[in-house]
C-alpha cells in the first residue's frame, strides 16, 4: 500500500489517501488520485508526504513542500488606485 498525507504548516494531518499498489509485475508504477479541494487554513508551507508500507511499517519515501499564499483581493485593488 501507498499512503499520501496532506500536512498543515504545523504538521497536522489534514487528509489521507491510501492506494493499493503492486510492484510484482513492474518496479515502476503511477498512481493518479483526485480530491475536491485542498483544506486551506492559513498561509504557510504545507507538505504532501508519500509513504510506502512494507512488513507492516510505513516509511516516508517523498515529501513535497507546497507554499500556499492567499492574497486578499481588496489589497490588490487598493494598489491600482
Amino acid at each position: 500500500p501507498v499512503k499520501v498525507r496532506f500536512l498543515s504548516p504545523e504538521s497536522e494531518e489534514l487528509f489521507v489517501l491510501e492506494y493499493e499498489v503492486s510492484f510484482e509485475k513492474s518496479d515502476q508504477t503511477r498512481v493518479v488520485g483526485k480530491f475536491g479541494a485542498l483544506p486551506y487554513t492559513y498561509n504557510g508551507i504545507y507538505e504532501i508526504e508519500v509513504s510506502f508500507q512494507a512488513d507492516g511499517e510505513w516509511s516516508p519515501v517523498a515529501c513535497i513542500p507546497l507554499e500556499i499564499i492567499r492574497e486578499d483581493p481588496e489589497d490588490e485593488s487598493s494598489e491600482t488606485d
